[in-house]
């Protein structure tokens, strides 16, 4: 139970190689900065690679005040690099993103990204012709000394469709 809420999370489930946090479909606020803005829990879509040293999280996405942007904490690690910072993109972006990751698979080429509304940061999932799944993208700060980080890593397909179904889940709650 949240504290400052009084809204219990839904906790976080281990499954195969992703983490999956499920939000009630709805869930009354009782925390009146966090109703002002949203009126529904965040949700938190992880996935990783069987690997400590490889993942991709959008913790805390949700609507922002305008309809059609969300916002998310985004946390990638790949090898000895990670960043963690804010990516807002629109619901357009993560449908496209969404649907373009249900049509490939190990035996199907093809990409899908998703796009920050600023069009400057991007994440990507690939097919590429060996039949793995490779997690790439582009990330920049946009205050201060201007960081640029570009990341690369090959994931497991068992985890896909989970991912997606959070994806699904994450549209349906910014509707």
């Amino acid at each position: 139970m949240r504290e400052d809420t009084g809204i219990e999370l839904v906790g976080s489930k281990p499954t195969g190689s992703f983490l999956s946090c499920q939000s009630p479909a709805e869930v009354p606020c009782r925390g009146a900065d966090r109703c002002a803005y949203f009126g529904k829990m965040p949700l938190d879509l992880a996935l990783s690679t069987n690997t400590p040293t490889a993942t991709l999280e959008l913790r805390q996405a949700q609507r922002l005040g305008r309809p059609d942007c969300i916002a998310a904490f985004l946390v990638v690690r790949s090898g000895a690099f990670a960043a963690a910072l804010p990516f807002v993109f629109t619901r357009d972006a993560l449908m496209t993103f969404a649907e373009s990751l249900d049509r490939i698979g190990p035996h199907v080429n093809g990409s899908a990204s998703l796009v920050a509304h600023d069009g400057n940061d991007v994440v990507r999932f690939e097919a590429i012709p060996s039949g793995q799944l490779r997690i790439a993208g582009d990330l920049h700060e946009t205050e201060g000394p201007g960081q640029h980080l570009q990341f690369n890593f090959p994931a497991d397909w068992d985890g896909l469709p989970l991912f997606a179904n959070g994806l699904q889940q994450l549209i349906a709650a910014t509707a």
